[in-house]
């Protein structure tokens, strides 16, 4: 029987494969939920889907993931091969997998006792370790329930992509207000080890946006907007029109504002004078867009959100550079640790506990005691000592004892101690 491809079977097909990649198929990840990474290998490729269970314990997918293998990859055997997607996979999907519990099945039996493996294949071993430091289950599921992942397996991917290991894309501005950035000078982003080879490198393989900070562009009608911020509209109307307020204090404090900024252009900039290193010179003056308060919020999206999740001081430096408006840097502070992804991400700064030093007066009024175990028993049955040292003079004792029953170690301290140099004030561990 003949097979027939209409435009009217392209069109379906080219549907399907849309559904497959947009909602309601594919869903946000919920990081309060467990993940799923389903993975799959062939003698060609290997595949990996990442999914969470919805309300109603069906698996929803959230991203998939695979690649072409490398020549010498092909020579590998089952298990290895096997072991190659569940590694990639995680390195794929480290975003989401790196402090969450997760979920890996896989149709190859013997990757279920991964953490207990003893091999002597060294490539097993390393790939093994690898992985270590996330938290996963690895379960088994039969071939014919592991099908979308076997699919990706099978499927050709683009050999161009795999020759140097890199993938070369033009760089998309996504979710910039077109009011504030009309458009961005073409660039490229690189995706890095879309091919990689068996080497000891642990390249994060996701692909990243490179920061969006050469934004010089400025909407037309910014004047406009300008003009009608409650704030900036005053000092605009006076500069171009030397128009004043009718409120008296405002009538007096614009002439003296208006002075930190220039037109040009019908657009208003904020004079910036940076100070140089040597506090007698000063730096070069920057000419900044004052941003009417309706586009601050865009441009926190573009130099946060659209690049990379820098931190408080980067995303400010980075803003400063280009843009002002007044409480500027606190507007960025809140915002950038505020930020859900950056929270979910980041580690938080660990806060070190100042040292407070302990008041001593007298010799033997603090004393420190500890234990030593672990040696050898000596002759007279003693295996511990207890080191008793003063906090003034650091004068140091030992006494070997057999054990540490707390009743022995009350009588040689109450013998050997107190007797001797009285009670101390302060006792400590």
């Amino acid at each position: 029987m003949k097979f027939k491809w209409t435009s009217d079977c392209n069109e379906a097909f080219e549907t399907l494969k849309q559904a497959l990649i947009t909602a309601p198929i594919l869903k946000y990840p919920d990081f309060e939920k467990e993940f799923i990474l389903a993975c799959d290998a062939s003698t060609q490729a290997i595949g990996y889907i990442l999914s969470q269970k919805d309300e109603n314990g069906q698996e929803r997918p959230i991203g998939y993931g695979g690649r072409n293998l490398s020549s010498a990859e092909r020579n590998y055997t089952v298990t290895e091969l096997e072991l190659l997607a569940l590694v990639k996979g995680i390195s794929y999907f480290h975003v989401y997998l790196a402090n969450s519990k997760f979920t890996v099945y896989t149709d190859h039996k013997a990757l279920c006792w991964l953490k207990t493996i003893k091999n002597n294949s060294t490539r097993l071993m390393r790939w093994a370790l690898q992985v270590q430091e996330y938290n996963f289950e690895v379960c088994h599921r039969s071939g014919s329930k592991n099908t979308h992942a076997d699919a990706l397996s099978r499927r050709k991917y683009d050999l161009n992509d795999q020759e140097d290991g890199t993938d070369d894309k033009p760089i998309k501005a996504e979710n910039i207000d077109p009011e504030i950035i009309p458009s961005i000078p073409q660039g490229h982003i690189f995706e890095i080890h879309l091919s990689q080879s068996d080497t000891d490198s642990k390249v994060n393989a996701l692909p990243t946006i490179n920061n969006i900070t050469n934004v010089d562009t400025v909407a037309k009608n910014i004047g406009i907007k300008q003009r009608q911020c409650p704030y900036f509209k005053y000092i605009y109307e006076y500069l171009l029109e030397g128009k004043l307020p009718d409120n008296i204090d405002k009538k007096k404090n614009i002439p003296y504002e208006s002075m930190q900024y220039e037109m040009l252009n019908e657009v208003l900039y904020h004079v910036f004078q940076p100070r140089a290193k040597q506090k007698t010179k000063r730096g070069e003056v920057l000419l900044q867009i004052a941003v009417p308060q309706e586009l601050r919020n865009s441009i926190l999206i573009a130099f946060h959100d659209n690049s990379c999740h820098l931190g408080v001081i980067k995303s400010y430096e980075a803003i400063k550079a280009k843009y002002y408006w007044p409480g500027m840097y606190q507007q960025v502070y809140n915002y950038v640790t505020s930020c859900k992804t950056c929270q979910e991400v980041k580690s938080s700064p660990q806060m070190r506990a100042p040292l407070h030093p302990m008041p001593v007066v007298n010799v033997f009024e603090r004393i420190h005691v500890d234990i030593l175990e672990g040696l050898c028993k000596s002759r007279s049955g003693n295996s511990v000592i207890l080191l008793v040292t003063d906090s003034l003079s650091h004068w140091p004792e030992c006494f070997p004892l057999k054990n540490q029953e707390a009743k022995q170690i009350a009588d040689v301290l109450y013998k050997e101690i107190f007797t001797r140099y009285g009670c101390p004030s302060y006792f400590d561990e």
